[in-house]
């Protein structure tokens, strides 16, 4: 069965993690490979870049995904995300900094599952913390990808950059309102399936 594992909590050692890494083949996106088999164990391990891998029942690596978090600032995002424009501070968000799905495994609709691990992290942290988005900055060629998972280009002036700021907004447990309950069973329901066992707790003592 395939799961979803934080690197440094599952693998237990940098070697033992770089075998499996070792694996991961994406022609188009090498530098992404790199830091993958490079810097991803140490990070997470040291609490600066969280990465989680999605492994396939023969416990091979499909797709990582990497998270920090940011703020962000501007009139832009404060009015997409409906706060004063006048606040002072910046505004808290989850940032993907990386993800990647190799080349073995591309078109299986692993990314957005792992988006979709993004959604109940920021969920969780919204409602611990405090967290208003989830930002990527999306290479052009992932804008479309993006998208279609309900992110938005917050502005797209200058056509000279490799990547574009993107921003999904995330509701708070009022703003779901009646469909909270479904919400918080479907991300139950995708911890059970990828053996997400530390998220689930937090999550049913929202039901």
């Amino acid at each position: 069965m395939s799961k979803i594992v934080e690197i440094s909590s599952y693998f237990p050692s940098k070697s033992n993690f770089k075998k499996s890494a070792t694996t991961v083949i994406c022609q188009e996106h090498q530098i992404l490979v790199d830091y993958l088999t490079q810097y991803a164990y140490k990070h997470s391990n040291e609490g600066l870049y969280k990465t989680y891998t999605f492994l396939t029942s023969k416990e091979a690596i499909a797709a990582y995904i990497s998270f920090s978090i940011t703020n962000i600032e501007g009139s832009d995002a404060k009015s997409y995300l409906d706060v004063p424009i006048g606040l002072n501070y910046p505004i808290p968000a989850l940032k993907i900094t990386r993800l990647l799905t190799s080349d073995e495994y591309t078109n299986l609709g692993i990314a957005t599952r792992l988006l979709f691990l993004a959604d109940i992290l920021a969920f969780l942290l919204s409602n611990q913390i405090g967290c208003k988005a989830i930002v990527v900055d999306a290479k052009k060629d992932a804008v479309s990808f993006y998208e279609r998972n309900g992110f938005d280009m917050l502005n797209n002036e200058d056509d000279t950059t490799e990547t574009l700021l993107m921003i999904k907004k995330v509701d708070t447990l009022k703003e779901y309102g009646e469909e909270l309950s479904t919400v918080l069973n479907q991300f139950i329901d995708f911890c059970d399936d990828y053996k997400l066992r530390l998220f689930k707790p937090f999550l049913e003592a929202m039901k």
